[in-house]
């Protein structure tokens, strides 16, 4: 079983269900993103392990991948600021809700297809070896975010147990660390380099008839205006040329660049700092996940 394999010769941390005290990390050792591939790669190792657990519990569960714009959203996105060709063939493009987005309706995968073929009394107990008996059983403080819950049983969090270590440190640090932009957004915000970047955005978009005062109004305030259930195939002309107006005053005033240096600036200083136990549990836990996930016995 992938459960078994995955946690060969990790046997006291899987079956404690506990990580050792992370021990003191360089600072550029210290991990606060994923890569796709990583974030893949571990995707797959959990829903190996999830689907050996539903297997001994009687149920049937499918391992699915995940959808690769799932593995890098911001970098898709910050490579399209300053894109003058792409903003005028695409306005904004597509937004939650659009016909185009996939976030619409859904159709069922092959475990919600299953899960519907079930009785009521069946469904619930799917549920039960999923998602375990109490969904608020592991409680953390976590910045930004207040108290964060999760199972402590089930197959979902034996998983993550068995890949991550022990559930509250695990679930205290990913929440954390991958919330360091928000964690620092106030710092961020005011940081001399990105605020000179701003104020020249905002001047060449003024220049262009547009009063918005960051990208992110910009968009939100065009996308606000379309037609319920539409694509980027439906932009209007008034969305293109604010699209267009904002992608060539980001190039012009190298706008997504020094936001993303700024941003990863303070986020590297949160993790050296305010946040250096989490930012040590999550990359101590992370490392040891993809060591145990890449086994050549953890892959099948």
């Amino acid at each position: 079983m992938a459960a078994a394999l995955l946690c060969g010769g990790f046997a006291a941390g899987c079956s404690a269900g506990s990580s050792p005290a992370a021990p003191a990390l360089a600072d550029g050792e210290l991990r606060t993103e994923l890569t796709g591939d990583e974030k893949a790669l571990l995707h797959l190792a959990e829903q190996r392990l999830i689907a050996d657990c539903m297997d001994e519990q009687g149920f049937r569960y499918v391992v699915e991948e995940l959808p690769r714009s799932s593995t890098s959203p911001r970098a898709a996105g910050a490579s399209r600021q300053g894109d003058v060709a792409w903003a005028r063939a695409n306005g904004y493009g597509t937004a939650p809700g659009d016909a185009a987005s996939g976030q619409g309706k859904r159709t069922l995968g092959p475990n919600g297809r299953y899960i519907a073929s079930l009785t009521p009394e069946k469904q619930r107990a799917f549920s039960r070896a999923l998602d375990g008996t109490n969904p608020s059983a592991v409680s953390v403080e976590v910045p930004t975010l207040g108290r964060v819950f999760t199972s402590a049983d089930g197959c979902q969090a034996d998983a993550r147990t068995r890949l991550y270590g022990d559930q509250a440190r695990w679930v205290r640090a990913k929440a954390t660390v991958t919330n360091l932009r928000a964690i620092t957004r106030e710092d961020f915000s005011s940081d001399p380099e990105y605020t000179a970047a701003l104020s020249e955005w905002r001047s060449c978009m003024a220049e262009r008839g547009h009063r918005a005062r960051t990208p992110a109004e910009a968009r939100r305030t065009a996308l606000s205006k379309r037609a319920p259930a539409t694509g980027a195939a439906t932009v209007s002309a008034v969305e293109r040329r604010t699209a267009v107006a904002d992608a060539r005053c980001s190039r012009s005033t190298r706008l997504a660049t020094v936001t993303e240096r700024v941003e990863g600036r303070h986020v590297r200083a949160a993790a050296r700092g305010a946040q250096r136990g989490a930012a040590e549990d999550y990359t101590v836990a992370v490392t040891r996940a993809l060591d145990l996930a890449q086994e050549p016995s953890g892959a099948g």
